[in-house]
């Protein structure tokens, strides 16, 4: 990503992204529920299993940010196409 898109990129899901999901009930209360899952996964599970856990959510993650790059950058080129003249 060049680096004027992932200017963007940071803007929109730092700012814009945190702006408009918290003021969504649903998104509220989805996080409220998984911060309880957790809470109630971790008290459940062994020391070596939350590390296991822990490794999994992380590379979760990882691939979680590169699909978002990726349909972000599918999204910008679908906007540039569409605003040709």
């Amino acid at each position: 990503m060049d680096e004027y898109l992932q200017c963007l990129y940071n803007y929109i899901l730092e700012v814009r992204r945190d702006d408009a999901l918290r003021k969504l009930p649903e998104y509220r209360m989805e996080r409220i529920s998984l911060l309880a899952a957790m809470r109630a996964m971790d008290a459940a599970l062994s020391e070596e299993q939350q590390k296991i856990v822990n490794r999994y959510l992380s590379c979760q993650s990882r691939l979680s940010v590169l699909e978002d790059e990726w349909l972000f950058q599918e999204a910008m080129a679908l906007g540039k196409w569409l605003a040709r003249p």
